[in-house]
């Protein structure tokens, strides 16, 4: 069976102005656009402004780490990141998308770095029956009672090494990876990467290339998106919001986007 593992941007499907920060039209949409593809398919999705305000606001957006007078907040924090998937969960299902929800706890181990012994049967085992599992980024205990932000690309990470999936796609709010110039006092440009290896990553970081694209939120995405390709047939940055990015490349057609090759 072939196996596509996707991952849905958390600012993709939520909204600040949203109601609930929740964009259930976007995803209906991409539901139809996934309903010819459900077999052997697996779904992550990412917090987008329901976990990212907290993040700032508590002060673990760049530890990933949160404090221990801050527990009560992760919970309720957690509350939210859980509804969220509800949601996107119910979405899925009203489309007619099979998906089983999986805890990252009953499948990860607490160190974040490999699936737990038995995992993969599961997943297989759940796969094999037609069904879709969904996974999404939370907040996971620790020892000492904080908490500790499990990333959405992260878990798209160990599930594409235990998976080896045949395409893997990212779902963002941009249309790729960007290549920004500017010379001079002309204004600046930007244009769309079509096929970005580790070379040219690292051309455009040693460039001062926008630091939105490379080196700052893209950044922790194309690095990880690196590790994933070298164990998918494919890898592929799109935009979530475009109709047809979805069918254009499981479709192996030409569409907007960055190819990630190692």
């Amino acid at each position: 069976m072939s196996l596509k593992l996707v991952k849905v941007g958390g600012s993709v499907i939520s909204r600040e102005s949203s109601t609930d920060k929740y964009e259930s039209g976007v995803v209906k949409r991409i539901a139809r656009e996934l309903q010819p593809y459900k077999q052997g398919l697996v779904l992550v999705h990412g917090t987008g402004y329901v976990g990212k305000p907290p993040a700032i606001a508590y002060g673990y957006y760049q530890s990933g780490l949160t404090s221990r007078k801050d527990a009560l907040a992760m919970l309720g924090i957690k509350q939210e990141l859980r509804l969220l998937n509800h949601r996107f969960c119910e979405t899925m299902l009203e489309q007619g998308i099979p998906i089983m929800p999986f805890g990252i706890s009953h499948l990860f181990t607490p160190e974040m770095d490999r699936v737990e012994e038995g995992g993969k049967t599961e997943l297989t085992r759940v796969i094999s029956n037609g069904f879709v599992p969904v996974f999404y980024g939370d907040l996971i205990l620790c020892d000492d009672g904080c908490f500790k932000v499990f990333s959405s690309d992260i878990i798209t990470l160990l599930l594409s090494q235990v998976l080896q999936p045949e395409k893997v796609l990212f779902l963002s709010d941009v249309a790729g990876v960007f290549n920004t110039k500017k010379q001079h006092d002309e204004p600046e440009t930007q244009s769309i990467i079509n096929e970005l290896t580790p070379e040219i990553a690292a051309s455009l970081e040693q460039s001062g290339n926008d630091q939105r694209d490379v080196s700052g939120g893209m950044s922790a995405k194309i690095g990880c998106a690196f590790e994933i390709s070298s164990n998918a047939g494919s890898c592929f940055i799109g935009s979530g919001n475009t109709p047809g990015i979805i069918d254009g490349f499981m479709q192996g057609q030409e569409v907007v986007g960055t190819y990630i090759r190692t």
